[in-house]
């Protein structure tokens, strides 16, 4: 049954679900490219944060490779920098010509496919799945995960990373008659070490790690890998790995 599974899969496409990770984002690349290679349609993706953003340049036109090739640009790392005003960690300074390049289209509702853009909305408490508006103003609400970047603030209401109340956004897929596969950049790795801080390290990350667990269970297909947690979700400097990582995560997944 598992060597049929592409087969299945390519017959009749997927939807696809990319969780919140930070600078974890070019597994996600990865599995993308494992997908257009094996000929594997995607119908339909929901995103958090960096999952959002990768969602919304995929869904426009542009290839994984090439937005791998972005993400390794001088110009896209430096639009992350410290916060000198205190607001938060870091902040973001858009740059006109790299949004051009990471996406073809300007409003989510013209991309070639739906797309989903998780967003916490902090003012009333309550996750938005975004599928309408301005790519790069959605984008910024989705990815704004307090205190290392600043909230986004609309009129009266403040929003934040979607990752706070859903960092595995399955929801909005489920309308659609179509196989699942969700992609998790934040593995629960077990315990290794008894220590009193890892410990508490763990306990808190199961609490957060608890809203993704129905996601996991309603997913046709799941991915991720223990190795992630080597890498930080705040350094640019691994997307290369983190690609190759993804792609034969993906191929171990799905094997030909």
């Amino acid at each position: 049954m598992e060597n049929n599974i592409i087969s299945i899969i390519q017959d009749k496409g997927i939807s696809l679900v990319l969780s919140g990770g930070g600078f974890r984002g070019a597994f996600h690349l990865g599995v993308l490219a494992f997908l257009d290679d094996n000929n594997i349609k995607i119908n339909a993706i929901s995103g958090t944060s960096i999952g959002a953003l990768i969602a919304c340049s995929y869904a426009s036109g542009v290839k994984p490779t090439k937005i791998l090739e972005i993400f390794e640009s001088n110009e896209f790392k430096k639009m992350v920098s410290f916060n000198f005003s205190f607001k938060s960690f870091l902040k973001i300074t858009i740059d006109k010509k790299i949004m051009n390049k990471l996406f073809l289209k300007e409003n989510i509702e013209d991309l070639n496919i739906p797309v989903y853009l998780t967003i916490s909305s902090i003012s009333d408490s309550y996750v938005i799945y975004q599928n309408k508006g301005k790519v790069i103003d959605e984008i910024l609400k989705s990815i704004s995960l307090f205190p290392i970047f600043e909230t986004v603030k609309e009129g009266s209401k403040i929003y934040a990373d979607g990752g706070i109340f859903d960092n595995l956004p399955l929801k909005p897929l489920k309308k659609y008659a179509f196989n699942i596969l969700s992609v998790n950049l934040h593995p629960n790795k077990k315990l290794k070490s008894l220590s009193f801080f890892s410990k508490i390290k763990k306990i808190l990350f199961l609490v957060w790690y608890s809203n993704i667990i129905d996601s996991i269970d309603n997913s046709d297909y799941y991915i991720t890998n223990d190795n992630l947690t080597k890498f930080n979700i705040l350094k640019q400097n691994n997307n290369i790995e983190l690609f190759n990582l993804g792609y034969s995560s993906a191929k171990k997944k799905f094997p030909n």
